[in-house]
């Protein structure tokens, strides 16, 4: 079972048809939300850009051609909707274009009735068409309306096992606003997938008649003149056309479809820094990885058989940046700003419940290691002038496995000795940032989905192992499940009753004896005890074979 998508974008025309210029970006927002793999999920996605009518016919035959019986395909087009005097559906392309009649000249778009016959001929039982363009209506001010026609839209593109969205109705306008990068009905498509706002029912997935349900919300909201509309046939309404982000990122391409460089933070007024700030700036770059997570149902017949077979790994890229410290090097990775649900609502003591209530939390961006906090890279920072507390040297180096034995107060002094170096702050990251790191836009129990086999991480082991042995999580993160237990910033507490929502730490006064917050398990602990939402509260002078750290710096 497969996902494939066709997105086209008509922005340029001939002769009597305006340009619209968000239909190419309306294209690059959409595929960023159907590639990403904690939303759309999609296998292959194609993009075809101001097409001539052959272009167009070859790529959509194709889409529909090649899908099997169950895989899921959807073809979405942006662009002039425009009819013949026959009041027939025709798609815009770049060498559409009218007489000065106004009379489309059909040889040059593409009839609705040749998409409607691969649709039909298609052996997918899961069919999505969406239309951002308009059929008929009337030109509105500071707006560039998708041209005009009037038609009978299931007649034109109706099919059993198939669900069509239009951004409006047989009789009406679809509308760019000339400051907005996106059209109007797209950007609140993109909205609603990308948040997860989209998600009505709370159940993870962002179903097409949801979607159109909050497409529709967002826009009466504005007060738009737009009335999209939905036609579903053999259950269409109910396919599910997205994951739900448990994290609410960022969503650079609603705004432009392309992200601005990052930069790592400014060495704040009072750091005793020497100025290596520069040097890392100039250095930052894509970081390459590979993610690992459970396939749903691949478990063999009645659960039995190869388990390697659940597991799936693709590569990816993070943005980051990397410290040098002498022999060895400390990566960053830049986690985006957003929203998620902290915490776990099940529960099997009612009176002793430290991962609940769930609660909704926002964050600001940062950037948080790779990796645990390496011996090697310990070492190193042990080298640097003290600040208040003596940092000891591993008894045996072993310069790949993470720093264990370590207590709070040692894991806060290599923080601040960093800092000193580097000229900003580095930090332990509080409990919401290191759960929201870990989920990477997952609402599972587990960032590699509702289970955690023992290929994806170290649990119930007989010891530590060298860090980044396992595929890392969507942020590109290795060991957040087991490994090691790490310190957060926070104070422990009984449950998050009263805790921050903005992703601050939950500081403690710090008084010798305090307790602090460990998240993420460890090798000598179970896969359950491992989860994203799991927790503990240890004194801040535990030294522990299964405990260590990573850093977080600000933004």
């Amino acid at each position: 079972m497969a996902r494939y998508a066709l997105l086209i974008g008509c922005s340029d025309h001939g002769e009597g048809l305006t340009s619209l210029r968000a239909s190419l970006n309306d294209v690059a927002a959409l595929a960023c939300i159907l590639r990403d793999p904690a939303l759309g999920q999609f296998d292959q996605v194609t993009t075809l850009l101001n097409p001539e009518p052959q272009a167009l016919r070859e790529a959509a035959e194709t889409l529909f051609y090649t899908a099997r019986k169950d895989d899921l395909v959807l073809l979405y087009f942006s662009g002039h909707g425009i009819k013949d005097d026959r009041n027939r559906l025709y798609f815009s392309t770049r060498l559409t274009r009218k007489t000065p009649e106004g009379t489309l000249v059909k040889s040059t778009a593409v009839p609705a009735s040749f998409v409607q016959d691969q649709m039909t001929e298609c052996r997918s039982r899961r069919q999505i068409l969406i239309l951002d363009c308009c059929f008929s209506g009337a030109f509105a001010d500071g707006m560039i309306a998708k041209d005009d026609g009037r038609v009978d839209l299931p007649m034109a593109l109706g099919g059993q096992g198939c669900v069509i969205l239009t951004s409006t109705t047989a009789t009406q306008y679809a509308f760019e606003q000339s400051e907005m990068a996106l059209s109007l009905y797209t950007q609140q498509l993109i909205k609603g997938i990308a948040t997860g706002d989209a998600d009505a029912d709370a159940d993870g997935f962002v179903a097409i008649d949801e979607l159109h349900d909050y497409i529709c919300s967002q826009l009466e909201a504005v007060a738009s003149p737009m009335h999209p509309k939905i036609y579903a046939f053999d259950q269409g309404f109910k396919i599910h056309l997205a994951k739900a982000p448990a994290i609410q990122t960022e969503l650079p391409a609603q705004e432009a479809a392309v992200t601005a460089p990052l930069l790592p933070p400014e060495p704040s007024a009072a750091s005793a820094g020497s100025a290596p700030t520069a040097s890392i700036a100039a250095s930052l770059e894509p970081i390459s990885f590979t993610t690992g997570w459970v396939q749903p149902g691949a478990v063999g017949i009645l659960g039995l058989g190869d388990r390697r077979t659940r597991v799936q790994r693709r590569s990816q890229q993070a943005e980051g940046f990397t410290i040098e410290l002498g022999d060895t090097r400390l990566t960053l990775l830049r986690i985006p700003a957003g929203r998620f649900l902290m915490g776990c609502a099940d529960t099997h003591n009612a009176d002793w419940h430290p991962e609940g209530p769930v609660h909704r939390v926002t964050l600001r961006p940062f950037f948080l290691s790779q990796c645990l906090i390496t011996q090697a890279q310990w070492s190193a920072v042990a080298t640097f002038p003290k600040v208040a507390l003596d940092l000891p040297l591993p008894s045996r180096q072993q310069p790949d496995r993470p720093i264990h034995q370590v207590n709070w107060y040692e894991a806060r002094e290599f923080c601040q000795r960093l800092s000193r170096q580097v000229g900003w702050r580095c930090r332990l990251p509080s409990e919401a940032e290191w759960e929201y790191a870990c989920r990477a836009g997952t609402r599972t129990p587990f960032a590699t989905g509702e289970d955690l086999p023992p290929e994806l991480a170290n649990y119930s082991s007989s010891g530590p192992i060298s860090v980044g042995s396992f595929p890392a999580n969507g942020f590109g993160l290795y060991d957040m499940h087991g490994n090691l237990w790490e310190w957060c910033r926070d104070g422990w507490h009984e449950s998050y009753d009263g805790a921050p929502t903005d992703g601050t730490a939950w500081d403690s006064p710090g008084e010798p004896g305090d307790r602090h917050a460990a998240r993420g398990g460890s090798w000598m602990d179970s896969a359950e005890t491992c989860r994203s939402a799991s927790r503990i509260g240890l004194a801040a002078q535990t030294c522990s074979s299964d405990l260590g750290f990573r850093i977080a710096c600000d933004l």
